[in-house]
């Protein structure tokens, strides 16, 4: 392996360069590329609980699961969260519904161009 050092402080490798070229060449995805998997398509979006009753500053987290049109499960996919009245329950970019207040509010999660729905309510 053939290393430098410059005066600034950055390495050089050649072995490390030739081997990563090397791999790049053997792949058969293509001229050099790599193949790297699609992101699956959302087909549902489930949230759970569906529905939950609540007292006056008590919290809950909502789950959230995808599936692709095939059933299988996707991971790795942003969802977004709002409330329909944040003067009765308000809700964090992780799903973290609190209620704050008398009266109802719908959190919708939304991600991949699907939505679901919670409702929130007075316990």
């Amino acid at each position: 392996m053939k290393s430098t050092v410059s005066a600034a402080g950055l390495g050089r490798s050649w072995i490390v360069a030739a081997a990563f070229v090397a791999a790049l060449a053997a792949c058969d995805e293509g001229p050099g590329g790599i193949a790297v998997p699609a992101e699956a398509t959302i087909d549902q979006l489930d949230v759970s609980p569906d529905s939950v009753l609540l007292t006056t500053g008590q919290s809950t987290t909502l789950v959230v699961t995808a599936t692709s049109a095939d059933g299988q499960p996707v991971s790795n996919f942003k969802a977004t969260f709002a409330s329909s009245n944040r003067g009765v329950a308000t809700v964090s970019v992780a799903g973290v519904v609190r209620y704050e207040g008398p009266g109802r509010a719908v959190v919708t999660v939304t991600a991949g161009g699907k939505s679901a729905t919670s409702i929130i309510g007075a316990q």
